[in-house]
C-alpha cells in the first residue's frame, strides 16, 4: 500500500483583506449556500467582513477537497471534546480548516490531520517568551532583524496550531511549549502525541509552506499534496445553483 495522501487546497484572498461590507456582502450571500448552516451561523458571529468571507470560503472548501474521497455522499461532521470539527467516526476520513485575514484552506486525509494558515503576525514580539520552547526562542533571538523574527514566529505559530488541531486539543500549554521548529526531535514528538492522544506508533510530520504574505503548516501522516484555487472556483457551484454540501454538521 502506498503512502497516505493529505490533500490540501488553499485560496488567497488578499484583494478582499481591506474590503468593505458592500464589496464582501454579495460574496458572503452566495457562499452561504455552499456551507452547512452551522458554518453560516458561525460566520455571522465574526465582526469584520473579510473574516466572514474567509470563514465561508474555508467551509466551502470541505466539499471541494473531500469530493474525491466521498464521491458526493453525505458525511456527518461532529465536534470533538475541545471543539475541533471533523468527519464522524466510521467513515475513515478526516479534515481540518483554517482561515486568516487574507487566506483560507482545508486539508482532508484518511488519517487525523491538522492545518493552519496565517498572514504575517506583525505584533508578535511580546508573545515570544509566552509561547515558544527554549530552542525556538534561541533561534528567534538569532534572527538578524525584525522582519526575519516575524517570519520565523509566524511559521512556528502555524506549526503549533496545526499540531494542536491534529491532536484535537488546540493550543494548550504543552503544545505551546513543544519545539516544533526541530520537530519531532529525539523524543518530544513521541511524548507529546502519547500524552494527549495515547499514540503509540509513528509520530506525524509537520510541513510548512511559505505562500504570498502567509504561512501554512500541515500536521499528519503521508504525502502532502497542495493545490491553489481562486475564489471564482469556490463560487462556481453557487453560481450554477447546484451547490449542495456533501457533509452534515452536527455542531
Amino acid at each position: 500500500m502506498g503512502k497516505p495522501v493529505i490533500d490540501v487546497v488553499y485560496v488567497m484572498l488578499n484583494q478582499y483583506a481591506e474590503a468593505l461590507s458592500e464589496t464582501v456582502g454579495p460574496l458572503v450571500s452566495r457562499l452561504n449556500s455552499c456551507v452547512c448552516p452551522a458554518r453560516a451561523e458561525h460566520s455571522k458571529s465574526l465582526l469584520r467582513p473579510h473574516d466572514r468571507l474567509a470563514s465561508l470560503v474555508a467551509g466551502a472548501l470541505i466539499d471541494i477537497v473531500s469530493a474525491p474521497f466521498t464521491g458526493g455522499c453525505v458525511v456527518p461532521v461532529v465536534t470533538g471534546a475541545y471543539g475541533k470539527p471533523d468527519f464522524a467516526e466510521g467513515f475513515g476520513l478526516h479534515f481540518s480548516l483554517s482561515h486568516s485575514r487574507n487566506a483560507a484552506c482545508c486539508a482532508v486525509s484518511q488519517r487525523p490531520v491538522g492545518i493552519d494558515i496565517e498572514r504575517s503576525i506583525d505584533s508578535c514580539e511580546s508573545l515570544f517568551s509566552l509561547c515558544l520552547a527554549d530552542a525556538e526562542l534561541a533561534c528567534i533571538k538569532d534572527c538578524s532583524n525584525r522582519v526575519e523574527r516575524i517570519r520565523l514566529f509566524t511559521k512556528l505559530w502555524t506549526r503549533k496550531e496545526a499540531l494542536g488541531k491534529y491532536l484535537g486539543c488546540g493550543l494548550n500549554e504543552l503544545v505551546l511549549r513543544t519545539d516544533v521548529l526541530h520537530w519531532p526531535g529525539d523524543t518530544a514528538g513521541f511524548l507529546v502525541c502519547r500524552h494527549i492522544r495515547g499514540v503509540q506508533g509513528a509520530v506525524p510530520q509537520i510541513e510548512s509552506f511559505e505562500l504570498f504574505e502567509a504561512y501554512m503548516s500541515v500536521c499528519g501522516y503521508g504525502r502532502v499534496r497542495v493545490t491553489s484555487r481562486t475564489l471564482s472556483d469556490v463560487l462556481a457551484p453557487a453560481a450554477s445553483g447546484i451547490c449542495n454540501p456533501s457533509y452534515e454538521c452536527e455542531l
